[in-house]
């Protein structure tokens, strides 16, 4: 539940006493969501079914590791993308935010689909461990986000950072997201919007395939337990 809240807290101190202009709320507040909801549900998965012992079942229906990892990420980012709708809907509306074309609304719409994905591999990786702790995972899962979030353009534009920042901003996988959003509502962009989606994209594979074979080396040793 902290997961879910946590953009709104978040958000809520970060314009206290300030200015902020409408399209960085926006884009802001738009990422945070998406990033945090398709990661708050995918960490748990694992460990409550092997503590469950829902796994066996699983195996036996018969599904494959693929099939379960698949299962995980696409609940995850169903249930993030239905809540960053909401959320970016009412927000759109109170802060008067369009999209100047067509191309820029699917190119949002696009970013946000990806992140999604990310979200959810990021959780999904992270719940590697063999562990039917809950604690366990959602700790490692906060060293995990918190960093990538703090680092990201979110709060300090990627246009205001200074070089040596900027270049530590793109190690985390929200950058791109953030220039997409604030490309896509007429707010100041730092790479092409296509350059942008193929970041996406690169990271969805490189943590797609990372947590494949992490709970390949794993995932026999859940049924130990």
């Amino acid at each position: 539940m902290f997961g879910l809240l946590f953009p709104f807290f978040i958000a809520l101190t970060w314009v206290m006493g300030r200015e902020i202009p409408g399209t960085q709320l926006f884009t802001g507040i738009t990422s945070m969501t998406v990033f945090f909801t398709s990661s708050a549900m995918s960490p748990v998965i694992l460990p409550w079914e092997t503590r469950e012992k829902g796994l066996e079942r699983q195996i036996t229906a018969p599904l494959n590791l693929t099939a379960i990892l698949w299962g995980i990420i696409s609940a995850s980012t169903l249930f993030s993308l239905v809540i960053t709708a909401i959320v970016s809907m009412i927000l759109g509306v109170g802060a008067g935010i369009s999209f100047s074309t067509p191309g820029s609304f699917i190119g949002f719409l696009g970013g946000l689909f990806l992140m999604g994905l990310i979200g959810s591999l990021v959780g999904v990786l992270v719940s590697a461990p063999p562990t039917d702790q809950l604690p366990d995972i959602m700790t490692l899962a906060n060293l995990v986000k918190f960093p990538l979030l703090f680092i990201s353009g979110i709060f300090i534009p990627l246009h205001q950072l200074s070089f040596p920042l900027s270049l530590v901003a793109w190690f985390s996988p929200l950058t791109p997201l953030v220039d997409v959003v604030a490309s896509c509502v007429g707010d100041i962009e730092i790479l092409p919007l296509p350059l942008d989606l193929c970041i996406l994209t690169g990271w969805t594979l490189a943590l797609y395939a990372l947590s494949w074979y992490a709970h390949s080396k794993t995932f026999e040793r859940r049924f130990s337990r």
